[in-house]
């Protein structure tokens, strides 16, 4: 009932935070190159005219995290991403002799999401331990919950950083570290299954299928990248990080059927997989719910 006495107000009804004042989450990928550049600190080219990875981080950030909060409508959702690769190099970082750019920037696009309804944890993964020690006596745990040191080619280097992690399967995992084919392909097989159901894998820079260069390994220039101009086949005769992508999308197509099904060790491996999208220069896997 409404008070007649003006110096008495009725109760307020608190107002829930929502996403819907989030302009990434709800608006279109240039809305998230807009805010990722601003929290990058010019420290990262992920949403240059070259990669334009909003175009596949946007959409598919959106939907995760709009089902993760929707999923947990009475107590904040978790959200954990590992990024592989802080952006070490030799003089420092790759961009301006500053590495750290794109853990800033996700930083700053899930501190624009409230801590009432989603609390972000970002892990970052770095095979340069100087240049990672560095940034983490700068950035942990203001920008990153951690940062684990080691080869994102060894099983248990990678099992390591997951037990110390805590052991509980992240959101997204992105793999941005040397481009090395084989390092690419080893990284996406064994971290693969240690993304939540509804997540995604995303390997960034397959254009290392294509061309070969030397690789970024932090502290100097390592081996080349492997690719050649067929983009299936390394300099030495292995399959490319797109050469194995195809075969997953091979054998998705032909889960349930003769084709693939029986010719892979990757079935139920793959059963977890709902889609694979390359565009341009990146390549999701996402996992069914």
């Amino acid at each position: 009932m409404l008070s007649c006495n003006p110096d008495i107000s009725e109760e307020e009804t608190p107002v829930q935070p929502s996403l819907s004042t989030v302009n990434w989450v709800m608006g279109s990928p240039q809305d998230f190159a807009d805010e990722f550049t601003k929290g990058c600190r010019g420290l990262s080219d992920k949403v240059d005219g070259m990669h334009n990875f909003q175009m596949m981080y946007q959409p598919q950030l959106s939907r995760l995290v709009r089902e993760r909060v929707a999923a947990s409508p009475n107590d904040p959702v978790n959200f954990r991403l590992l990024e592989i690769g802080l952006g070490c190099a030799p003089g420092g970082g790759m961009i301006s002799g500053t590495p750290g750019g794109s853990a800033f920037a996700w930083r700053h696009l899930f501190d624009l999401i409230p801590e009432s309804i989603l609390k972000f944890e970002l892990h970052i993964f770095e095979f340069d331990e100087k240049c990672a020690m560095k940034w983490a006596e700068e950035n942990v745990p203001s920008v990153a919950v951690k940062v684990h040191i080691g080869d994102a080619s060894s099983e248990e280097d990678l099992e390591r950083a997951y037990q110390e992690s805590g052991g509980e399967s992240f959101d997204v995992i992105i793999d941005d570290a040397s481009h090395i084919n084989w390092h690419q392909i080893k990284t996406l097989d064994f971290m693969l299954p240690k993304v939540k159901r509804g997540g995604f894998y995303a390997v960034e820079d397959i254009v290392s299928s294509c061309f070969g260069w030397s690789a970024n390994m932090g502290t100097h220039r390592g081996e080349v990248t492997g690719g050649t101009s067929s983009c299936m086949d390394t300099g030495d005769a292995k399959p490319t990080i797109l050469a194995h992508l195809m075969e997953y999308q091979r054998c998705l197509v032909g889960i349930g059927g003769e084709s693939g099904y029986n010719r892979t060790d990757k079935v139920e491996f793959l059963k977890e997989i709902e889609s694979i999208e390359i565009q341009s220069v990146i390549a999701v896997l996402k996992k069914r719910k």
